[in-house]
């Protein structure tokens, strides 16, 4: 990964979910001269819609962020300083996105990364879940850890240094959250509706609407 050139941004238009993750990729970016950084933006609406809970853990883990207009949003100037690893704490309510947004960089972190979500309820559980099931068909094993008296598992995930492998294949499900306007519509009128390639196997909280 390397800096865009000079005066280039990434522009996202509206979508949250490609500015989440890339907040943290942009930690990974090398440096090839002194001061360059990485700027990703987007459409108003886009400009609007939070990110602090997500900077603010990259920052405690010594990223070099900044907001470039309104704190707390989009355009974020990052700069190429590596993802220091370690131990890295975000609240348990926040968007399951900006979780899965370090749990699929921190491989690549300068050490290993123990993930803690802290208090309280985990919201979007299955989205963890799915995250980590494809880190594992990509040759990473994150490890949930467990209360040794109770065997409960807890929401402290830890994951080791280590480069993704390709597998020869990979099937990406379809989208279980689009796939309930069509089926709703099939219920409501009557009729039938078929969404291939997804089943009851799916780890997408949405898959059991089919239910």
């Amino acid at each position: 990964l390397s800096v865009p050139p000079k005066g280039k941004e990434i522009y996202l238009g509206n979508a949250g979910t490609a500015a989440r993750f890339l907040a943290t990729v942009c930690t990974l970016v090398q440096a090839s001269a002194p001061g360059e950084r990485t700027v990703i933006t987007g459409n108003a609406r886009m400009k609007q819609r939070p990110i602090g809970p997500l900077v603010d853990a990259l920052r405690a883990n010594g990223s070099d962020i900044r907001y470039l207009e309104s704190q707390g949003c989009l355009p974020l100037s990052t700069a190429p300083a590596g993802l220091k690893g370690g131990r890295v704490q975000l609240a348990a309510s926040v968007s399951s996105q900006y979780v899965s947004s370090i749990l699929l960089c921190a491989p690549y972190a300068q050490e290993a990364v123990t993930r803690e979500l802290t208090g309280g309820q985990v919201i979007s559980q299955p989205y963890i879940d799915m995250t980590i099931a494809m880190m594992r068909t990509f040759g990473v094993n994150v490890v949930r850890e467990a209360d040794p008296a109770t065997g409960k598992l807890l929401d402290v995930y830890r994951i080791p240094r280590q480069a993704y492998t390709n597998p020869a294949h990979y099937n990406i499900e379809s989208d279980a959250s689009s796939a309930t306007y069509p089926l709703a519509v099939a219920a409501i009128t009557g009729t039938t509706c078929t969404i291939s390639n997804i089943g009851t196997s799916s780890l997408q909280g949405d898959a059991r609407f089919a239910k």
